[in-house]
Order: C-alpha cells, then structure tokens, then sequence
C-alpha cells in the first residue's frame, strides 16, 4: 500500500522540480509574438506594427520591418536608456509624407512632440543602401530627445546623428559655403535646411560634414560613452562652454580648428 504513495510523491518532487527550472530559465520572445502583446501600449513599442505605406511594395515593406529592431539595437549600444520600451514609433512611404522645405529630398524626419520617425522616399534609399542608417540616424535623434529637455545646437544635433548612425555624407558641390566657427555652423545649418531649394539641400552636406568632424574628433578624444555623457549633461541643461570645459578641457575657440 506504501509503494505507490511513494511513486506518486516522486513523480510530484520531478514536476515541481521541472517547474523550477522553467521558472528559472531566461524567456526569449519573438517579434512575433510580442506584436501579439502590445495591445496596452506598453510592451516593447519598437516591435509594434509600423505604418507601411500601401504604395510600397512587398519586399520595401519586408526591410523596412526587419530594419527596426536593428537600428533600435545599434543605437541602444550607444545610447543605454534607448530601448524597445522606449523606441519610437515607425512610419515609411514611398515618397515625400511630411510637408517640410526639405522634404522633397530628405530620406528622414524625427518628431519630437509625437515621437514617432517618418522615412521617406523608401524606394529610393533601398536602391541607394542607406535605409537602415537612415533609421539609425532618425534614432539617435529620439534617444537624444529621451535624454533631457534641453535643446543641443544644431550643428551638434546633427552631427551626433550623422556619426553615431555611421552615416555617409554625399558630397557636397565645389564651392559650398564651409563655416570656421560654430556660430557660422550653426547658422549655415538653419538657413540652408530651410530652403525649399535641392541645390541649399546639396550644399548643406558640407556644413554636415563639418559637424560630423567635430563630433568624431570629440568621440575619438576620450572615447565614444564621454562624449554621450558629456552629451547627456548638455541635455539637462549645462551650458556648451561648460560642458566643453568639464569634460575636455576646451575652450569653444578651440573647436574652430577642426572645422
């Protein structure tokens, strides 16, 4: 009468047992799947159906979607406090979908107010490769947003975008305007992305490229996680001169030359 007693309390020990384990061991979810678990709204957002422009195709439709969680990934290696949760929302088309100057010829928009990333002309940057750095590009501004609310130099703001996303740069026409301080950056920055000119459009990739060099050189100085730190102060509001200081034991002036 004893023995099955003891069968069935064995059996009982391996199932909870069993159970341990499972409950020990690490879940991984699928894109899929965690699709299927965001109807609140508030679970890995970056994986939440993108809108998909009906004039794109099937394979324009399939790279875009599987570009997210890369370029959501390769900017949280950067940026930590950018992740899934965090991630904006996603929106691609085919042509221009934002009624800007330079949206005729920009691949990308990040929108701040509604956090969410329009790419644009989607055909165009597949043809060209760069669909996924322009992703890229448009994150790094979102994580730059997450990080506080105080508002970066343009100049900088795009830099950061073009560096950190590894970003190329086309080349700009012979005699564009180059700047040789960051007040003629800045400016040169403003007033040609406000033109709803393709030739301002063109020639803007010089003071692009610019920033870009100051924002690598910063990065390459004491690494690239100082310069997100040094960043993120900027973010909360310590003003650039400070920051520059702080951080690396430079004067504003001192920038001029790597312009």
């Amino acid at each position: 009468m004893r023995r099955p007693a003891c069968i069935l309390a064995a059996l009982l020990a391996i199932l909870l047992a069993g159970a341990a384990v499972r409950a020990q061991a690490p879940q991984t979810i699928s894109p899929d799947r965690a699709n299927a678990q965001t109807t609140d709204g508030g679970f890995r957002r970056a994986y939440q159906n993108p809108y998909l422009d009906h004039a794109l195709g099937g394979y324009a439709q399939t790279s875009c979607k599987a570009a997210i969680p890369i370029a959501v990934a390769r900017t949280q290696r950067i940026f930590p406090w950018f992740d899934e949760e965090r991630a904006p929302q996603f929106s691609f088309h085919a042509n221009a979908a934002l009624d800007t100057p330079a949206s005729p010829w920009a691949g990308g928009y990040y929108l701040r107010d509604r956090h969410i990333v329009y790419v644009q002309h989607v055909p165009v940057l597949l043809d060209q490769g760069r669909l996924l750095q322009t992703m890229q590009h448009e994150c790094v501004h979102a994580a730059l947003a997450l990080a506080g609310s105080a508002r970066l130099p343009l100049w900088l703001e795009e830099g950061c975008a073009l560096y950190f996303s590894g970003q190329e740069i086309l080349r700009a026409p012979e005699g564009s305007r180059t700047a040789r301080t960051l007040a003629e950056l800045e400016a040169n920055i403003q007033t040609l992305s406000a033109q709803n000119d393709q030739a301002a459009w063109e020639e803007v990739r010089a003071s692009h490229a610019q920033a870009r060099r100051i924002v690598s050189l910063l990065a390459g100085r004491l690494g690239a996680m100082h310069c997100v730190n040094f960043l993120r102060v900027l973010k909360n509001g310590t003003p650039f001169a400070q920051a520059l200081a702080s951080y690396y034991a430079l004067e504003v002036r001192e920038l001029y030359a790597w312009l």
